[in-house]
């Protein structure tokens, strides 16, 4: 599932739009739609670096999304996101809402690969996971 984001080199990555659950100086949670590969990751920050003078750099871990249920998703956040937006930062949800969300991040496919970024629209490396704790 996550063999186009293996062997395609982190700067080759296009970012389509960022559906943001959580943000602190930065993203902490959320969807990555990827023009480049075409694919929608889920992501949530597990470790980060201080960096004095910057964005900290941030240590993703990441799931693999349906597309469909993405699509489904968006469809049902339409009064939150703005169509030519490419990062929105969501507010609270709905019950409903929640109910897809939490469908659709269960649905996923956890991905071996960790990415690290401070942004979540540029990507600095990927690493691979080598074990699980």
């Amino acid at each position: 599932m996550d063999t186009e984001l293996r062997y395609l080199p982190s700067q080759e990555w296009i970012v389509k739009r960022l559906l943001i659950l959580g943000w602190y100086d930065g993203p902490l949670e959320g969807f990555c739609e990827l023009q480049t590969p075409d694919l929608v990751v889920y992501f949530k920050i597990i470790a980060e670096a201080y960096v004095e003078d910057g964005l900290d750099d941030r240590l993703f871990g990441i799931r693999i999304c349906d597309q469909e249920k993405y699509k489904t998703l968006c469809d049902v956040l339409s009064h939150q996101i703005e169509l030519e937006s490419q990062t929105t930062v969501l507010s609270p949800l709905s019950t409903d809402e929640d109910d897809i969300l939490s469908d659709l991040i269960k649905s996923s496919i956890e991905s071996s690969l960790l990415i690290q970024s401070q942004t979540m629209r540029s990507f600095s490396r990927v690493w691979s996971k080598a074990w699980k704790l």
